[in-house]
C-alpha cells in the first residue's frame, strides 16, 4: 500500500514539476487541483480508501446528530434566510434579463391588451437571453457556483509559493483527501435522508412543495455525472457488440468447417479451435450483457429522476398560473 501511495504522490508531483515555475498563478492552482484529483483517484483504488470510510461515516453521524439540535437548526435557518439565500438571490438577479426604460415605454405605447403585454415581454426576454452580455454573465455565475462547491481547491492557492520541497503539498493534499472522504459520507447521508421513500416525513417537516424540491434536487445528483458515463458505456457496448457479432460469425464458420472434415484427427484439431473460439464468444456474450444491464440501470436512474423532477415542476406550474393571473390583471388595468 505504501508503494502505491508513494507512486501516486510522485506521479502527481512530477506533473506539477513539469509545469515549471514560470506559469501563471491561476494555471498552477488549477494544475495543483488536478494533481490532487488524480492522486486521490489512485489512492481510492487502494484498500486505504475503504479503511477511511468507516471513521468518516462515524464522524458524519455525530455531525448529523449535532445538526438536528434546535440551536444548530435555528442558526442554520437564520444564516440561510439572512445571508446565504439573500446573496444567492442577489447574484441571480444580477444575471437576469432586464427590460430597459426604452422597453417599458414601448409597452406603454404599443401594448393594447394583457395578451399584447405578455407577447412583447416574452419577445424582450428571448432577445436579451440570446445576447452575448447575458451569456457571459450567466457563465461567470455558473463558474462561481461550481467553484464555491469545491473550497478545498482554494487551499492549493499558496502552495506554489512555498519552497519546502513539496512537504506542504503532501500534507495539504492529505487533508484535502480526508475532507473529500468526509464530504462523501455527508452526501451519502443526505441522499438517503432526501430519498423519495422519506417524502411523507419530509412533507410534514417542510411542506409538500419544498419536500418535493429537495427530493428532486438530491435525485438529480445521481445523474450529475451520468452523461459522460452513459456515453462511455454506450461506446464500450458498441465495441462489445461488434466483437460479439464477429466472434459469432467466426464460431459458425469453424463449426461448419469442422463438420466437413472426414478425418477424425483433423476434425479433433478443428473442434479444439472451435472450443477456443466458443469460449471467446461466451466472454463477449457476458461482456455485452454486462454493459446492457449497466446502461439499463442508468436509464432507470434517469427515469426516476425525471419523475421526481416533473412532480416538482407541477408545483411550480401552479405557481406560474397564479403569477400569470396577477400579471394579466395588472396589465389590463395599465394597458387596456
Amino acid at each position: 500500500m505504501h508503494e502505491n501511495l508513494s507512486k501516486a504522490y510522485d506521479f502527481g508531483k512530477g506533473i506539477n514539476d513539469f509545469a515549471g515555475s514560470e506559469g501563471k498563478l491561476k494555471d498552477r492552482v488549477d494544475l495543483a487541483g488536478n494533481v490532487v484529483d488524480l492522486t486521490t483517484n489512485i489512492v481510492d483504488s487502494t484498500p486505504l480508501s475503504e479503511v477511511l470510510k468507516k471513521p468518516m461515516a462515524k464522524l458524519d453521524e455525530n455531525a448529523a446528530k449535532l445538526e438536528r439540535t434546535k440551536i444548530v437548526q435555528n442558526v442554520k435557518d437564520k444564516f440561510s434566510s439572512n445571508i446565504s439565500r439573500v446573496v444567492a438571490q442577489k447574484m441571480h438577479a444580477s444575471t437576469m434579463v432586464k427590460a430597459t426604460a426604452c422597453d417599458r415605454v414601448g409597452y406603454m405605447m404599443n401594448a393594447h391588451s394583457a395578451q399584447d403585454f405578455m407577447d412583447q415581454t416574452s419577445a424582450t426576454y428571448s432577445k436579451f437571453q440570446q445576447s452575448r452580455g447575458y451569456k457571459t454573465r450567466r457563465k461567470l455565475h455558473d463558474q462561481f457556483r461550481v467553484a464555491k462547491k469545491n473550497p478545498q481547491k482554494i487551499a492549493m492557492l499558496p502552495l506554489g509559493l512555498i519552497p519546502d520541497g513539496g512537504i506542504t503539498k503532501k500534507v495539504v493534499g492529505g487533508l484535502v483527501y480526508l475532507g473529500g472522504k468526509g464530504t462523501e459520507a455527508r452526501k451519502a447521508r443526505k441522499k438517503k435522508e432526501y430519498s423519495s421513500g422519506n417524502k411523507a416525513v419530509l412533507e410534514q417537516q417542510m411542506g409538500a412543495r419544498e419536500a418535493q424540491r429537495k427530493v428532486a434536487k438530491w435525485q438529480a445528483k445521481d445523474i450529475a455525472e451520468l452523461g459522460p458515463k452513459l456515453q462511455r458505456n454506450l461506446y464500450k457496448l458498441k465495441q462489445s457488440i461488434a466483437m460479439l457479432e464477429s466472434r459469432e460469425a467466426d464460431v459458425n464458420a469453424k463449426r461448419a468447417h469442422a463438420a466437413t472434415i472426414p478425418s477424425a484427427a483433423a476434425a479433433a484439431g478443428a473442434l479444439g479451435q472451435l472450443q477456443v473460439s466458443n469460449v471467446d464468444l461466451a466472454m463477449s456474450f457476458h461482456e455485452s450483457k454486462h454493459y446492457i444491464e449497466k446502461i439499463t440501470q442508468m436509464c432507470e436512474v434517469m427515469e426516476k429522476t425525471a419523475f421526481e423532477t416533473r412532480a416538482h415542476m407541477a408545483f411550480l406550474e401552479e405557481l406560474l398560473e397564479q403569477t400569470e393571473t396577477t400579471i394579466r390583471a395588472n396589465a389590463e388595468a395599465l394597458y387596456d
